[in-house]
């Protein structure tokens, strides 16, 4: 594929772009040779690996339940870091923070757990509990300092990321969003939802379907989730699906998590999965 050079730059005079908002909350990260997006899930795994091997931070890390899987695969499996799931949004995750804290000061051991990471959807992160919302300035000196070292020891972020997946497997993060105009729009999203709380699952496969509109158990103490309008259907290869609708705006979200050996697999599971969305849900990716 030939990609057009971006804001009048050659991939021979930078290695990365980094891109964020006036706010300095979100952060995006494209790579060259080739061009390569650097997706949500895919810089998280790379920091929670960087902080575990170079930093030795403590043993906890929150994170947003409906995307991040490789992460979650690598902080439990490889580094035996404890993995907290949260609802969309740094609230819960900053809920989490002082939820450790709270138990460091009251000597509960059993919830005294160290904060490494979290991150949501949204290109938020945040390393360090310096904050409580999502922070592009730490996030950016983070990618800067991995990617340093990794030229240091003649590789790239897309390299090393290809390195990942030939050791433990493809894993694949992505969602597509849906606007349906108007107040039509909101009311079809809304009978889309009770329809699939009545039919089921609509993905073949499905080992578990989980509707956070109950309360769904939390970590051992840490009591449930908060419940929200989201379905999700984890599928008996690992991979899962999960529906989320705005609430506010006639828009609603599908997100992806696959699981595979390998790049051109994890695309056609995702293409397949997509192909489900438009037969039974009537939403079509443009």
């Amino acid at each position: 594929m030939t990609h057009k050079p971006i804001l009048g730059l050659t991939p021979t005079r930078f290695i990365f772009i980094l891109a964020s908002i006036p706010l300095l909350i979100a952060c995006g990260v494209l790579t060259r040779q080739p061009w390569h997006e650097m997706l949500l899930s895919v810089y998280s795994v790379f920091t929670l690996m960087y902080l575990a091997e170079g930093r030795r931070a403590g043993p906890a890390c929150g994170m947003l339940f409906c995307l991040g899987y490789a992460a979650l695969f690598f902080s439990k499996q490889i580094y035996g870091l404890a993995v907290f799931n949260t609802l969309t949004g740094f609230k819960f995750i900053g809920e989490k923070i002082n939820a450790f804290e709270a138990a460091t000061r009251d000597g509960d051991e059993a919830r005294a757990f160290s904060f490494v990471m979290g991150y949501e959807e949204s290109y938020g992160y945040l390393a360090g509990t310096h904050a409580r919302d999502k922070d592009a300035v730490v996030s950016a000196l983070l990618i800067s300092e991995m990617a340093a070292h990794a030229k240091r020891d003649g590789h790239t972020l897309p390299g090393r990321l290809d390195a990942i997946y030939a050791a433990y497997g493809h894993y694949l993060d992505t969602q597509d969003s849906f606007t349906l105009a108007g107040k039509e729009g909101l009311e079809k999203i809304r009978a889309m939802m009770v329809a699939l709380r009545a039919s089921g699952s609509p993905f073949p496969e499905t080992e578990t379907v989980i509707d956070y509109s109950q309360p769904v158990p939390a970590e051992p103490g840490f009591g449930t989730l908060p419940t929200s309008d989201v379905l999700k259907y984890v599928l008996r290869d690992g991979s899962w699906a999960a529906v989320r609708p705005s609430g506010t705006e006639p828009k609603i979200k599908v997100y992806y998590s696959i699981k595979e050996k390998d790049a051109l697999r994890a695309e056609a599971r995702l293409n397949a999965l997509r192909g489900v969305v438009a037969e039974k849900l009537g939403l079509v990716k443009g």
